[in-house]
């Protein structure tokens, strides 16, 4: 059994705490894309929203990459997201 944790984007406690690398921010421009990553760390309903949240965003900065990058990468760590358990991450960083 997991050991319950408090979220820090809602303050709930939750068994099933994630952390994920996500796209902040992707601008195309012409032939050129800038990228901001960011790691987000919630529950899973936390997670989910932020995910949806970061996608939105970046529908007009990333155009005609939205599709490409933005919606793909982001709908894997939503699926991630329904996983029960922590993240290998969040595992990693408790004490033994």
């Amino acid at each position: 059994m997991e050991t319950a944790l408090r979220c820090p984007a809602c303050g709930t406690m939750t068994p099933s705490l994630k952390r994920y690398r996500t796209i902040h921010l992707l601008i195309f421009i012409g032939i050129g894309a800038r990228t901001q990553p960011a790691v987000v760390t919630a529950c899973p309903p936390c997670m989910r929203k932020h995910l949806l949240k970061r996608a939105l965003i970046n529908l007009l900065p990333a155009n005609v990459l939205w599709p490409l990058i933005v919606l793909p990468f982001h709908g894997v760590q939503l699926l991630r997201s329904l996983a029960p358990g922590h993240s290998r991450s969040v595992r990693k960083a408790l004490p033994a």
